[in-house]
């Protein structure tokens, strides 16, 4: 079988797939269902959101590794009543650089710690060496 051959079996292929699977009905219940799931996405970060906006605490948070990319990203650590979290934030290229292994906020729902989110701004200042055991319910720092 030649180039030719085989682009003529896929180009048949293709064909048969359209005229199968994209009838109206599935086309229809894949827009459906499509639809569906990113309604339940948006709907699950609008949720995290307003539990952490709700029930905000602050801690302190240690980046450990920083993935490069299109979409970047920090994972970090905090302790919230002796116990220890790990989240990882999404801050996009345009978003100024995490430095590994420096301390930064982080806010989390006090009814469920593991809602967290770092903040890039204000960093953690040297003279606050640790965070109350279940967190701030202010940043303890002004900030503008």
């Amino acid at each position: 079988m030649d180039y030719w051959d085989f682009n003529i079996k896929v180009r048949n292929g293709l064909d048969i797939f359209k005229k199968e699977f994209l009838k109206k009905p599935v086309r229809i219940s894949f827009l459906i269902i499509f639809y569906s799931l990113f309604l339940l996405g948006f709907a699950y970060m609008t949720f995290k959101y307003y539990e952490r906006k709700n029930n905000a605490r602050y801690t302190i948070g240690i980046t450990i590794k920083l993935w490069g990319g299109k979409n970047e990203s920090v994972d970090y650590y905090y302790v919230v009543n002796g116990k220890r979290y790990e989240g990882n934030y999404s801050f996009g290229a345009n978003h100024p650089i995490y430095i590994i292994n420096e301390r930064y906020f982080v806010l989390f729902s006090s009814e469920n710690p593991e809602n967290s989110q770092m903040l890039y701004t204000p960093r953690v200042p040297d003279s606050i060496l640790i965070a109350p055991k279940d967190g701030w319910t202010v940043l303890p720092i002004k900030f503008e």
